[in-house]
């Protein structure tokens, strides 16, 4: 998912990144990522996603972990993002979701999800049942490090905290 003719750039961590990844796309347009703008894919099954989001929420503060996807180089964030999940989950009246990318992570870290929230009900892990927009209207507060999810949410008006854990303020 990094070779493109074009990419509507988030910034420059996400030059930055395509090129760590060595990807054939040299023309980086500083629009900001297209995500932010398109609409819901799944329209028809929207209602009932929502509706599957509110019935865990419940009356509950809802924070949502987003994940900037797992491997080598992310794993620390990872590690530190499910840690801070566990702990917002085991505070009264607060439910977490942890929004996954909607793609298989590589197979060494395919359990480390379900290791790291196992056995805590107050946090629902999601994959691709769900759309990033479907969060939107159910989410109180979204925390990432450093997925583009955080940006384009915050292009739709969503309560962004990105936790600068690569010490690079000026990444985001």
């Amino acid at each position: 998912f990094v070779n493109y003719d074009v990419i509507c750039s988030a910034g420059k961590h996400t030059d930055d990144l395509y090129r760590e990844r060595r990807s054939v796309t040299k023309i980086f347009l500083p629009t900001g990522a297209y995500d932010g703008h398109r609409g819901t894919i799944d329209v028809q099954g929207k209602t009932a996603r929502i509706a599957r989001l509110m019935s865990f929420k419940g009356d509950s503060l809802a924070i949502a972990i987003l994940s900037p996807g797992i491997c080598g180089p992310t794993y620390s964030h990872e590690i530190r993002l499910m840690k801070l999940a566990r702990d917002l989950a085991s505070l009264p009246g607060v439910k977490v979701f942890i929004r996954l990318k909607p793609v298989p992570p590589p197979p060494e870290y395919a359990d480390f999800y379900a290791e790291q929230t196992s056995g805590h009900p107050s946090i629902l892990l999601t994959f691709s049942e769900f759309e990033l927009f479907d969060f939107l209207e159910v989410t109180d507060l979204f925390v990432t490090s450093i997925s583009n999810s955080g940006c384009d949410l915050a292009l739709r008006g969503a309560q962004i905290m990105f936790i600068d854990y690569l010490r690079d303020p000026d990444m985001f």
